[in-house]
């Protein structure tokens, strides 16, 4: 083995190791180096360097060119070298005029010019400097004015592999085949020794890349803090590299050395990177690597990873663009803007980040982007907040189809993780995002634009990847915006939340639609998570929906098909162990269209209150604007208890195409269930039906039998309620308003308690029908017990029936009267109250009414009377007044038709 110590002898002398003596050089004695016996190391001042002699010669050969280091950093001084030239197109050609490749510097003027250098004269060169290397004491710091500035008029195919300082500097990368290698070899330091600084700011790497290169351009593995800031990096290549990175840091393996706690920096700031290719798509090899995962120093030192103020402008990239791993310790991105850059044709990633702890991204931007895989990939980390991210005019699409089911902007498996999105705008092709672990989410004042999403948001929840009385969280969506078309079928719902955290959704506006027949036609989904074991604890688990703004951005609504949304508060895993929360409030429905059931709520065996409080349960001031459904607009189930409060339905219409139609109903609830109706208004809605009543006079079906409210069955129980329909406005309407199907008392005991049906403050104004119709109708049956009808305090004003009509329809057979009083009935047309027994077989149980303080004036019966008796009905008037009412056939005001 070759010993380099040649220092040691006098000079043009060289160390002879198996003599172990100094011998004389080949290179001559005039004051000359040399390592062995033709490996020449310093010249004579007027002679140069063969590189392919390897020993100092008086002049170049005819093929070859004198070249000047101006000022050697290993010698001190000036360094001359032979070296040969040749074209692109042949290499071995010799040639005296320059070409326009790569920039040099002629001593004698001073004055840059372009040359081209034959490949492999600067691995001759890098050979000597690695000997010159081992020998010489080396000064590890290189200014502009010591060996970078070789660099900068001289490029070498090996630049540095030695921790440096480089300030101020250009690498132009066409002719090197490897660029700057900084590795250690941890046999050359001893034990704690492992501290330094490399630094690179106000570095410029420009150029093309025409060789291949083995390693990245800049390959940094160090225990030294590391600092690459206030940089431009535009190199590109076309080839197919064995290495295709641009910049790689990363720690170092198998150093051992004690704890010292002290930190290690590496740091990325304040640079730009982008492209030199004319042609983006020219370019195959972009990519940088931070991985400030620790190694060596694992437990032994405090990492620290400064990753900021970065800008991606107008590249493309074949593989990801950028690496980060951060390791044990957290990671903080901020300030990172993406403009035109377009990723190849694998699955590439803008970023792909992985750590164990937390990672913090901060005001991240995205501009006319493209890419075929993920915009942003996570693994691992526990907690992942991101802030202020903006997605302008991005494209996730695969150039092979029109259908990728795997883009994604956001893709990672989340364990015990907390991720913050704030103020982002989502317009991409594919995926948004998915967990299938359970997740802390939340995302303000946010856009998605759902065009070319073929999947949402989806949460949902592996229960093998929680502890027990762990499952536990916060989803939150606060100012979100979901717009646009769904021209991609979705397989899922649009927003898919399956967990056992709270989850809200607040002030948001939501207007997407769909005019394709989705696999799945849903918006929003929440629902509980099923067969996750854990103990009880009683503790709240709320789900929200309110204060937001539902329509849809079609221009014609009949182009949707597919908006539901569903609210499921139902208790899966958590039944009996924790406390249902069901908040519904303060939602407005406008302007849209849709094909299934709009808004379906589960609530379980909690309570549905329907009532302007925020306690379980709650629906406030559901608006109904302009739509129209060929089913129900209100359905409900199995309750117990139910409160609607400030109900407003203004122009909406019930499809005549369809059966069986009603704005609300409610079935299969509980003997006990209890109904409360207050502050109701309806105005101008239109409703059409093919079912009726049981005798019909009509061949023409259209507007017919159907009702607002049906109430099939008040079944009385001994703790039972009263049931209540309080405050309701029907104005403009062509449909009828109330049906009461009857008593049902079977399971009750106490036959002294009074049960009531109150329909208090109803205003019926300026309604028209053009069949004939019922604004009340009471069902025909029979009941014994103490259960009465009252109608109470409410007015009756300027309806009309083109055909004749009811204001109130009576049939039942009941031992207490039906009570109306304090109310007032006034220009009515072709209206009456009509009272006809279901069974006029029964006289002991006849219908009977009692009419008290109400006032009848200026109504038109045409040939009916206000009140019509049929047989086997008894009425009571009492302190009412009946003035200017008309009736041009029999009685004005009493009709005994028996």
């Amino acid at each position: 083995m070759r010993s380099y110590a040649s220092l040691t002898c006098s000079s043009g002398h060289f160390l002879n190791n198996i003599t172990n003596s100094c011998d004389e050089c080949s290179c001559g004695v005039r004051d000359s180096k040399c390592i062995e016996r033709n490996i020449c190391l310093e010249c004579d001042i007027n002679q140069a360097f063969d590189l392919n002699l390897l020993q100092c010669v008086d002049a170049c050969s005819d093929q070859d060119e004198k070249a000047t280091i101006p000022f050697h950093p290993y010698l001190k001084r000036q360094f001359k070298y032979c070296r040969q030239l040749g074209t692109l197109q042949y290499p071995f050609k010799s040639m005296v005029s320059a070409l326009v490749e790569l920039f040099n510097y002629l001593q004698a003027d001073k004055k840059p010019y372009e040359i081209l250098i034959k490949e492999g004269e600067q691995e001759k060169l890098y050979g000597l400097q690695k000997h010159m290397q081992q020998w010489i004491q080396i000064n590890q710091e290189i200014s502009q004015s010591q060996i970078f500035k070789l660099a900068k008029l001289l490029p070498i195919n090996y630049i540095l592999d030695f921790p440096s300082l480089i300030l101020n500097s250009t690498i132009v990368t066409d002719y090197i085949n490897e660029g700057i290698i900084l590795l250690s070899d941890c046999s050359q330091r001893q034990i704690n020794s492992y501290e330094g600084e490399i630094e690179f700011s106000g570095l410029r790497v420009v150029g093309q890349r025409y060789l291949v290169i083995q390693q990245p351009l800049i390959y940094i593995q160090t225990l030294y803090n590391v600092t690459v800031d206030n940089s431009e990096l535009r190199s590109f290549s076309s080839i197919n590299d064995a290495s295709k990175q641009q910049l790689s840091i990363e720690s170092t393996s198998l150093c051992p050395f004690n704890a010292d706690k002290k930190i290690k920096k590496t740091q990325l700031t304040n640079s730009y990177i982008s492209s030199d290719a004319i042609n983006g798509k020219d370019q195959t090899q972009i990519q940088y690597n931070i991985n400030c995962g620790q190694r060596s120093d694992f437990n032994k030192r405090i990492q620290q990873c400064i990753i900021e103020n970065l800008t991606f402008e107008n590249l493309y990239s074949g593989v990801t663009l950028l690496y980060l791993s951060q390791g044990a310790s957290d990671l903080t991105m901020r300030n990172f803007t993406q403009n035109n850059v377009s990723l190849g044709p694998i699955q590439a990633m803008h970023y792909f980040i992985t750590g164990f702890t937390t990672l913090y991204m901060i005001d991240i931007k995205f501009y006319n982007c493209e890419t075929q895989g993920r915009v942003i990939a996570t693994g691992i980390f526990t907690n992942t907040y991101i802030d202020k991210l903006v997605m302008i005019n991005n494209t996730c699409k695969d150039f092979n189809s029109n259908l990728n089911s795997i883009d994604q902007w956001i893709n990672r498996k989340m364990d015990y993780v907390s991720l913050r999105v704030l103020n982002v705008l989502f317009n991409l092709y594919g995926k948004i995002m998915r967990s299938a672990n359970p997740l802390n989410l939340r995302i303000l004042n946010s856009t998605i634009v759902t065009d070319y999403i073929n999947e949402g948001i989806i949460l949902l929840s592996d229960c093998s990847q929680r502890q027990i009385n762990s499952y536990e969280g916060e989803i939150e969506f606060s100012g979100l915006r979901v717009v646009g078309q769904r021209y991609l079928i979705m397989q899922q719902p649009l927003i898919y939340i399956q967990t056992l955290n709270n989850v809200t959704i607040d002030n948001s506006e939501l207007r997407s639609f769909s005019s394709i027949n989705d696999a799945n036609k849903q918006q929003l989904l929440i629902e509980s998570t099923r067969l996750c074991p854990f103990n009880a604890d009683q503790k709240v688990k709320k789900t929200q929906l309110t204060n937001s703004y539902i329509s849809s951005d079609a221009i014609n609504g009949k182009d949707q098909s597919q908006i539901q949304y569903s609210i499921s508060c139902r208790q899966s895993s958590d039944l009996n162990k924790r406390i249902q929360q069901c908040i519904i409030e303060n939602l407005t429905f406008e302007n849209l269209y849709s094909g299934v059931t709009l808004l379906s709520l589960s609530q379980g065996s909690s309570d549905l209150t329907m009532r302007n409080i925020t306690q379980n349960n709650v629906s406030l001031d559901i608006k109904f604007y302009n739509c129209e459904t060929q089913g129900r607009v209100l359905a409900t189930g199995i309750f117990t208890f139910t409160y609607i409060e400030k109900l407003v339905m203004i122009n909406n219409t019930l499809d005549k195409e369809k059966n069986g139609l009603c704005f609300f109903k409610s079935s299969a609830n509980p003997t006990n269930a209890i109904y409360s109706f207050n502050n109701l208004y309806f105005k101008n809605n239109n409703i059409y039906s093919n079912q009726s009543m049981i005798i019909q006079l009509y061949t023409d079906n259209s507007k017919f039998g159907a009702y607002i409210v049906r109430y099939d069955e008040y079944n009385l129980a001994n703790l039972s309620e009263n049931s209540t329909i309080e405050n309701v406005t029907i104005s403009n309407n062509e449909v009828d308003f109330f049906f009461f199907g009857g008593f049902k008392n079977t399971s009750l005991t106490n036959r002294d308690i009074i049960f009531q049906l109150s329909l208090n403050r109803l205003n019926f104004t300026s309604n028209m029908y053009v069949k004939e119709s019922n604004l009340i109708k009471i069902d025909q049956f029979a009941d014994e017990s103490n259960a009465q009808i009252i109608l109470n305090n409410s007015f009756f004003t300027n309806n009309t029936f083109e055909a004749g009509g009811n204001l109130l329809l009576a049939s039942q057979n009941q031992r207490l009267p039906l009570i109306i009083q304090n109310t007032v009935v006034t220009q009515n047309y072709q209206a009456q109250f009509h009272f006809q027994a279901g069974d006029i077989m029964n006289k002991n149980l006849p219908q009977s009414s009692i009419v008290k303080n109400c006032s009848f004036s200026q109504n038109y019966q045409m040939i009916l009377s206000i009140f019509d008796m049929k047989e086997n009905t008894k009425i009571q008037i009492y302190s009412s007044t009946f003035q200017d009412n008309l009736s041009m056939s029999r009685g004005a005001v009493i009709l005994a038709d028996y």
